[in-house]
């Protein structure tokens, strides 16, 4: 929740500059506004994927145990 409220602090301090006219400074914010919520959340996918790839895949395959012994 933090990080949440730090980027619509973030927003809404690029909506007041855009509001004098400071267009180099707005670009420049969210940029790094932008970039950092894809980090974020290519991460969190990230994780995602691998946590699912270690349930699904691995973990059965672990607990297999030679149990397809003719």
């Amino acid at each position: 929740m933090r990080v949440c409220g730090r980027y619509i602090y973030i927003y809404f301090e690029i909506r007041q500059e855009e509001e004098k006219g400071e267009t180099e400074v707005i670009k420049r914010k969210s940029a790094s506004f932008f970039f950092s919520f894809f980090f974020m959340y290519s991460f969190f996918f990230l994780f995602l994927f691998f946590l699912c790839f270690f349930l699904g895949v691995l973990l059965p395959h672990l607990n297999n145990n030679n149990n397809n012994k003719v």
